[in-house]
């Protein structure tokens, strides 16, 4: 599924293609000579999860929600509204299409259903409007913490960042509240990282 990939920027899994069918399905954006695309691809349950490619390269310009993106970098998605009224929302940190080289943040919601529409619900905003990002320039990858999923109102993520990780927690509802709850450590204190 991953021929001629030198590098996976991000991966969000097909909200409504999860466990269907013997399968999961997922939009994996990858850099091809300084370009990003993305491929769909399928992973098999069972021992051998064996991999597929569903849909070959597409450039970004196919996600409607993404016009002025250049890269995405990393995904969240929105804890509490994963498969709500039929549409999942993300957060999508990516690098802009204007030249300058930083990282910003927008929402954008995908539908449930054969064409997966997508649309941007907010601009870009920079990180600093995150209170547990606020000191960061850049983050690589979001990790759910397990067992604090949607736990008393809040989601608990690992952040992955070119200093090292945090631990971060999302509120549900409206504003969705970011706190720092785990200060940045390095990544060699992950056992299967060092």
């Amino acid at each position: 599924a991953l021929v001629d990939v030198r590098r996976v920027d991000a991966v969000l899994p097909v909200p409504d293609m999860q466990r269907v069918g013997g399968k999961s399905w997922y939009w994996v954006f990858h850099s091809t000579g300084g370009t990003q695309m993305y491929r769909i691809i399928s992973i098999a349950d069972g021992e051998k999860h064996t991999n597929k490619l569903e849909v070959g390269d597409r450039g970004l310009g196919a996600w409607p929600s993404l016009h002025g993106v250049a890269r995405v970098d990393a995904v969240l998605p929105v804890p509490d509204r994963q498969r709500v009224g039929a549409e999942s929302r993300y957060w999508f940190f990516h690098t802009p299409a204007d030249g300058r080289d930083r990282q910003v943040c927008r929402m954008i919601a995908v539908a449930d259903g054969r064409e997966h529409a997508d649309t941007a619900l907010t601009g870009d905003s920079d990180l600093s409007q995150w209170s547990s990002l606020a000191d960061l320039d850049r983050v690589d990858a979001f990790l759910p913490v397990p067992t604090m999923q949607r736990a008393a109102g809040k989601s608990h993520f690992w952040v992955f960042h070119p200093n090292g990780v945090r631990t971060v927690s999302i509120a549900d509802g409206e504003q969705h509240r970011d706190t720092l709850v785990g200060e940045d450590r390095a990544l060699g204190q992950w056992v299967n990282l060092g």
